[in-house]
């Protein structure tokens, strides 16, 4: 997950890892960082004995987010407007993604900062029109890419 590739249904069920695995897999694409938190919070054993807890935890955070300004893109281009998406709507959609009400804009300015610096979104940040303005040639590189 955290290299950008989700494990395939055989090879969960090969291992026996189809349950926990699957839910995961589901919230990480969907972009629902509380549902995916949830999931490895209530197999927190599982995934501590594997040595993972953590690295999850800590590393698809972000991903996740990716996933929703990947998400936010695609419905914005279907209705028309484009590649520029107001600091507004994606400050909704993190809030709903993470279901945390308290998230102010500062703290989602630093979120899209990390994302475009990491080079796992393409893009600019105006701050003062509150415009998240995204690259016209792929905006949302391979996450391998990003880590090369």
């Amino acid at each position: 997950m955290i290299r950008g590739r989700l494990p395939t249904q055989q090879l969960l069920e090969k291992y026996e890892m189809e349950p926990v695995f699957a839910h995961l897999a589901y919230h990480f694409r969907k972009g629902n960082l509380a549902g995916f938190q949830r999931v490895l919070a209530d197999n927190m054993e599982f995934f501590r004995s594997q040595g993972n807890y953590l690295i999850l935890l800590e590393r698809t955070e972000l991903l996740i987010y990716r996933n929703v300004i990947l998400r936010l893109s695609r419905i914005q281009e279907s209705e028309g407007r484009g590649r520029t998406i107001s600091y507004r709507d994606v400050l909704v959609a993190f809030r709903l993604s993470s279901q945390n009400l308290e998230m102010d804009v500062l703290e989602m300015e630093s979120i899209l900062s990390s994302l475009i610096s990491q080079k796992f979104v393409l893009g600019f940040l105006f701050h003062h029109q509150q415009l998240v303005n995204l690259s016209k040639k792929q905006p949302f590189p391979p996450i391998m890419a990003a880590h090369a």
